[in-house]
Parts: C-alpha cells; sequence; structure tokens
C-alpha cells in the first residue's frame, strides 16, 4: 500500500486521515464521544447542497429509514420517488442554498420532513399537476407550504404489515 504522504483530499484532510498517518491524531473527540447514543436512532438529519446532482443522497437516505422503518420493497420505492419529488420542489432554479431533510422513524412507519432555502418573495415554486399527482399515488399523506421565506414538506409513508 502507498503511503499517501503531502496529498490532501476533501477540505484539505488526507483521504482516511487518521487511520494512515498518526500525525493528524491531534486528539479530537469524536462526535459521539462523552454522548450515549441510541442502537437504534428515531431520527436521521440530513442537509445536501440545493443541486438536483445531490438528490441521490436524499434517495438513499430514503431508502435506508424506509427499511429501518419496516417498510416493504415496494414501500421503499414509493418513498424514493416522494422525497425526489419534494426535494426538487424545494431547491432553487439556480442551484444554491441547502435542502435540510428529517426522518422521524416509527413503529408505524415514517416521517419526512424538509426545508429548502429561503426564496425570493413570490419566487414560490409548487409541485406540477403530475407530481402531486405521483405524490399522491406513493405516499400516505404529503404537505408542501411556505414557511416564512423557505418552502416546507412534510410526508408520511405508513409501514403496511407483512
Amino acid at each position: 500500500m502507498a503511503r499517501l504522504v503531502g496529498t490532501l483530499g476533501f477540505r484539505g484532510f488526507p483521504p482516511f486521515c487518521h487511520e494512515r498517518d498518526a500525525r493528524w491524531n491531534i486528539g479530537t473527540r469524536r462526535a459521539n464521544e462523552g454522548f450515549s447514543m441510541p442502537e437504534h436512532p428515531d431520527e436521521i438529519r440530513l442537509i445536501i447542497p440545493g443541486k438536483p446532482d445531490f438528490l441521490r443522497l436524499a434517495r438513499l437516505a430514503a431508502a435506508d429509514a424506509g427499511s429501518r422503518a419496516g417498510l416493504t420493497f415496494d414501500d421503499i420505492e414509493d418513498l424514493r420517488i416522494a422525497v425526489d419529488e419534494l426535494c426538487h420542489s424545494v431547491m432553487r432554479a439556480d442551484g444554491t442554498g441547502m435542502v435540510e431533510l428529517i426522518f422521524e422513524l416509527g413503529d408505524e412507519g415514517l416521517v419526512v420532513g424538509g426545508a429548502g432555502p429561503p426564496i425570493d418573495p413570490g419566487g414560490e415554486s409548487k409541485p406540477s399537476e403530475l407530481s402531486r399527482t405521483i405524490l399522491a399515488a406513493v405516499v400516505d399523506e404529503h404537505d408542501l407550504d411556505r414557511d416564512g421565506d423557505a418552502l416546507h414538506f412534510r410526508l408520511v409513508k405508513r409501514a403496511r404489515r407483512r
């Protein structure tokens, strides 16, 4: 294995820095150090850049959250479609800003909330009629509202008993 000395990766840190080069082990605390981490988290948060290129991350997180919530394979695919549609609805046309997603896992299914970047007054983007039809077909409940200067969404996907 070649040693990566002097090669900088993401944001100036070498790849796998703490594992490949002991100089990077500067005693920083890990994110969960000092805090008890639940074995099965009830909430998953994801923040992605507001560009359609990053919707893949939202769909992957939706699939994982759906699996943890006990959804069937078909329900997970429906959830991925819904998250994609709603995330795209809250993104700005110029691709700036961030989109925040919160997946809340429950015994009966999954609730997904999200918010887009601030938008200009009157610059509100609503899903098309086709998007609304798709959403109605793939999730149990969905909503898209403007709150202040940002668009927020919420969807519910209930687990079907297998």
